[in-house]
């Protein structure tokens, strides 16, 4: 059985590394496909051996995907919607073989291991981002054509330079920084003080607004829990850093720049609304059943004058591509999580840590297209991963 826990943690951590990957192909080449691969051919074997007992959601989400999967019938483009259909085999593969290593070998995670794992990626992840600025600014290493240009850790968005450390972008890169905020919050009751400012410090970087509202959303409901005392030194630090903040903007031009430049997208949705609304006159031309599996991309192509790959929406998505019937499943996956956090036995406590990282993965669904991301299924495996871990606490007082 050591086999498949050190399986389990070779396709857990490559992940985090989302960033590498061999674009020579019709799709980009990640390590968590090669792990998946590896981790399936074992996983199935040990289904063979004993069937495990997986959570009543994931045949609900099972669906979804089965029926997403069906519309390839329908779609217009079918070699678009087939490398789609590829994608989401892996998906559901490796969140497969991630619940089937584990339970094959259940095994309680180590606070000293995590912390020395977080801050060791965290502090590489900085490293990565501040050596593309330096790059960028100092060396003038040219870094493409187009909106999106990344070096190293750097995800340049016009003049902004955000930080997307390993992920490929920086609202990825969030959802990588979430595993690490809540397994330290939920699994362990507290949070290194250390972790928790190298989080925020790559939070910051990011200029992610979606990862500013998760993070305060999650703050807020972590907040609820801690004492009158922590409650008011929270409050007037969080006081002092926009007093900070303030400050820079009105003394430093970069400084200045960057916030407006995205203040200004925050009115605009960073063009999403424009987009939201086009998207929505095409989900009525087919309701029901949608326009098919990957053919959002086609029907976007050229829209303000952009190179749209998605509708930057995971339910706007689903409609466009299911109809009402896909989103119908969708949102019946979102509300079996939601059943099944509420009925599992643990303390309030991880209740509402759990809930509050699921409300994390959902604003952010709103914001970017999730479905297809194996980020986003990783954090739905961690969920999961992290209510087993605290069911073995709780059993044992």
């Amino acid at each position: 059985m050591r086999t498949s826990k050190l399986l389990f943690w070779v396709l857990f951590l490559s992940f985090f590394l989302q960033q590498f990957e061999y674009l020579g192909l019709i799709t980009p080449l990640k390590l968590y496909m090669f792990a998946t691969i590896i981790g399936l051919c074992f996983s199935v074997m040990l289904v063979f051996l004993k069937i495990p007992r997986y959570p009543a959601y994931v045949y609900t989400v099972g669906v979804f995907y089965m029926y997403i999967l069906l519309t390839v019938l329908w779609a217009d483009v079918q070699s678009v919607a087939i490398v789609r259909a590829l994608g989401i085999l892996l998906l559901v593969a490796s969140y497969f073989s991630l619940t089937t290593l584990y339970l094959a070998e259940p095994h309680l995670l180590r606070r000293s291991l995590f912390l020395r794992m977080s801050y060791a990626y965290l502090l590489v992840s900085l490293f990565w981002y501040l050596l593309g600025c330096y790059l960028y600014y100092v060396v003038g290493v040219e870094t493409g054509d187009g909106i999106e240009r990344k070096l190293n850790g750097l995800y340049m968005e016009g003049l902004v330079p955000r930080m997307k450390g390993f992920a490929d972008s920086p609202n990825n890169f969030i959802l990588l920084l979430l595993p690490i905020y809540y397994f330290s919050i939920t699994l362990f009751r507290d949070i290194s003080k250390k972790l928790l400012f190298l989080i925020l410090i790559c939070l910051l970087f990011t200029l992610s607004m979606t990862g500013y509202i998760v993070f305060v959303i999650a703050s807020l409901i972590l907040l609820l829990l801690q004492s009158f005392r922590v409650k008011v030194v929270v409050s007037l630090t969080v006081l002092l850093l926009l007093l900070i903040g303030y400050w820079f903007y009105l003394n430093s031009e970069f400084v200045t720049s960057i916030i407006d430049t995205r203040v200004s997208r925050i009115t605009t949705g960073s063009g999403r609304y424009d987009l939201f609304e086009y998207s929505f006159s095409i989900v009525k031309e087919s309701p029901l059943f949608g326009h098919g599996l990957a053919q959002a991309r086609m029907f976007l192509e050229g829209f303000g004058d952009r190179n749209l790959q998605s509708t930057h929406n995971s339910f706007i998505e689903v409609s466009f591509e299911g109809g009402m019937v896909g989103l119908c499943l969708f949102l019946l996956s979102w509300l079996s999580i939601f059943i099944y956090i509420l009925n599992i036995k643990v303390s309030k406590s991880v209740k509402l840590n759990l809930f509050s990282y699921l409300l994390s993965l959902f604003i952010i669904s709103n914001a970017n297209l999730m479905v297809y991301v194996e980020l986003m299924v990783f954090n739905f495996f961690c969920i999961w991963y992290i209510s087993q871990q605290c069911k073995k606490i709780y059993r044992n007082g």
